[in-house]
């Protein structure tokens, strides 16, 4: 990702971009989403609030029922690269983008690629989807070669080798397409007695 430098002066009246220090200057350094992060700071609002927005302007309904750590989790790992097998911010693929975000937010280490990812999964409809379970899809192949994790209203969140990290509609031709199944993380202590 991006790293930009912002500098705001300490009375707050300008802000501009900056490479060097200067005494007289506060900087922050954010990541590709510093034009929502100096929204927050200019309104007044929470990083939270402004990363909430973001996705309602992306089409998923967001209420107080909602699990921010989730959102907080996806939003920081938008817009980074592809990378088959990567992990980090340099780039990253589908399963390596899963099990970043579940750690992230549920504290919950999975291991394994896509196909793996399913067999923790406890199947279900695709109308029972609920955030944080997971989609599948077999693309160009017999078996699963692709998964996202599901925000809600059709919307989840991937890392599509074209795109990068991003969200998709479930209802667009592609995914209704390759679609395979929906899935919920098996409870830890169910996971062992699945095998």
């Amino acid at each position: 990702m991006k790293k930009l430098t912002f500098i705001i002066t300490t009375s707050l009246a300008s802000v501009s971009i900056a490479q060097e220090s200067y005494n007289s200057k506060e900087y922050y350094t954010w990541d590709d989403d510093a034009d929502a992060q100096m929204l927050a700071i200019l309104i007044d609002t929470s990083w939270e609030d402004a990363t909430i927005d973001y996705f309602i302007r992306e089409g998923v309904h967001y209420d107080s029922c909602n699990y921010d750590e989730l959102y907080t989790a996806v939003y920081d790992w938008l817009e980074t690269p592809y990378k088959y097998a990567g992990k980090g911010e340099k780039g990253i693929d589908c399963s390596g983008l899963v099990k970043a975000v579940y750690k992230d937010a549920y504290n919950l280490v999975l291991s394994g690629s896509s196909r793996d990812l399913y067999a923790q999964c406890d199947p279900i409809d695709k109308d029972e989807l609920q955030e944080g379970d997971l989609v599948f899809f077999k693309i160009n192949r017999s078996v699963i070669s692709h998964v996202g994790l599901y925000l809600g209203d059709n919307i989840f969140v991937h890392a599509s080798s074209v795109r990068g990290v991003t969200l998709s509609d479930l209802t667009d031709d592609y995914y209704v397409r390759y679609f395979y199944s929906a899935g919920r993380i098996r409870p830890i202590n169910d996971t062992a007695d699945a095998e």
